[in-house]
């Protein structure tokens, strides 16, 4: 059988065409594969690069701890420091003219190397005293913290009463005993 030029050409036009096809419907899967992995790879390279960040941030992370665990003030460990809190925060709703009433503390709570008791404490007083006894807590460093405030007014001119929930960080010396346990 003798094949013309023409066919022959033909012939060869089809298993092209079938080798392109078959070659792109076998390539086409891997290569969504390997765009996938590709933004995988990103993806990780990106978090690998945040992770070296913060591992290199380290030091500057525990200087910052130290420096606001050296801030705290520490109480032996039988001592009761809701009562000194109750008037340290009482006393500084007085002086910026915010009248503090009941306070409600939390049970302590243990946190490691740290330790918080919460109040929660109903106030009288205008904006202006509410903003300085807020402003007098956030000068007192780490110690106390404002987690919530409800804020309503009286209907008596520009007063302002609600709640305040203050959190007071402190540490515990240890005793003699715990000492001798480790």
């Amino acid at each position: 059988m003798k094949v013309s030029k023409r066919e022959s050409f033909m012939i060869l036009a089809c298993i092209t065409v079938i080798l392109g096809v078959s070659t792109y419907l076998f390539a086409e899967k891997k290569i969504k594969g390997w765009k996938v992995m590709g933004v995988a790879k990103a993806d990780l390279l990106a978090e690998l690069e945040l992770d070296q960040r913060l591992v290199d941030q380290r030091g500057d992370w525990e200087q910052q701890l130290e420096e606001l665990t050296s801030r705290l003030k520490s109480y032996p460990a039988s001592q009761e420091v809701t009562p000194q809190f109750m008037s340290e925060i009482d006393e500084l709703g007085r002086s910026h003219g915010l009248g503090i009433g009941r306070q409600l503390p939390e049970k302590e709570r243990d946190l490691g190397n740290l330790y918080e008791v919460s109040f929660k404490s109903s106030f009288e007083g205008s904006l202006e005293s509410l903003v300085r006894f807020l402003f007098a807590l956030q000068n007192k460093g780490p110690v106390f913290t404002v987690k919530s405030l409800e804020v309503k007014p009286t209907g008596n001119g520009d007063e302002l009463e609600g709640f305040v929930t203050v959190d007071c960080a402190y540490s515990r010396k240890a005793s003699a005993r715990d000492r001798s346990s480790q």
